[in-house]
């Protein structure tokens, strides 16, 4: 197996896109339901992973290639990138990430649904269940994380002087209700392990929304890239489907028919079910 690793073509073909896909099937087993459109999209994204896995494990690898390995690995390849012994051989390093990921994706499903048995608002018990969901879903995208954290303080700052602005802790994630007196309609977004309820409260969006928290479990920071492209994809099927395409078919998905951006297809199919 240790040979085969050191083959660019295998590694970028055949290994990270397994890994990927089959995280994928899990988190899809576990929102019941499935999209064929994400299974290509996932694919696509294990071949970029890989070649970033294989260029950033090279022994000359420059220190753009280890930039993409942590973008493509989170915490692991951040550890190989500072020269942790134990992970040095490209060989372990792969089965470590993989086995992480996908025994993340496992588990925080899991944890995911117990949370929402709990409740669909933060609560005593959805907090304490977020502890080790939380640790389980941070190592893995901490670019686009970041992000939402510094999007997450500036809510919990503007929380003090808005009364409609609320953040929480639940699923794993902070989140910040931005605009919470909305009643009418919903719309949230994830950005890493966190998400922004723009409208509404989180109990409309918790469903989905954690959905996506472990999208970035095995996608990483390439998500919301290929979430862009996804929107192209969600364009064209929308047009040869229906005749006519509009933002929403960039933005979100049918959830009757393969219809719509694949990254949001499966969570917007269980969502209608």
């Amino acid at each position: 197996m240790g040979d085969l690793l050191n083959n660019g073509f295998f590694l970028s073909i055949v290994a990270w896109p397994g890994v990927i896909l089959a995280c994928a099937l899990i988190n899809m087993l576990f929102h019941w339901s499935f999209s064929w459109s994400e299974l290509i999209l996932d694919f696509l994204a294990g071949v970029v992973i890989g070649v970033c896995f294989y260029f950033g494990t090279a022994k000359d690898a420059n220190a753009a290639s280890h930039f993409f390995l942590v973008f493509s690995s989170g915490l692991f390849g951040l550890l190989h990138a500072l020269g942790v012994k134990a992970l040095e051989a490209r060989d372990v390093l792969f089965g470590v990430s993989a086995a992480a990921i996908a025994g993340s994706v496992l588990l925080t499903s899991a944890l995911d649904l117990a949370t929402r048995k709990v409740g669909l608002r933060m609560s005593v018990g959805g907090g304490l269940l977020s502890i080790p969901t939380a640790l389980l879903k941070l190592p893995f995208s901490f670019c686009t994380t970041a992000v939402g954290l510094l999007i997450f303080l500036a809510g919990l700052f503007t929380s003090f002087v808005r009364r409609e602005t609320r953040v929480g802790f639940l699923g794993g994630v902070p989140y910040v209700e931005w605009n919470s007196d909305v009643a009418d309609s919903y719309w949230a977004t994830t950005i890493g392990a966190t998400f922004m309820v723009w409208k509404g409260t989180v109990d409309n969006v918790l469903k989905h929304e954690l959905y996506h928290t472990r999208q970035y479990v095995y996608l990483h920071d390439w998500l919301i890239p290929f979430w862009l492209l996804g929107g192209l994809w969600g364009l064209a099927s929308a047009r040869i489907s229906e005749g006519s395409a509009s933002f929403s078919d960039f933005s979100g998905a049918r959830g009757d028919k393969e219809v719509g951006n694949p990254l949001e297809r499966a969570a917007y199919a269980a969502d209608a079910t």
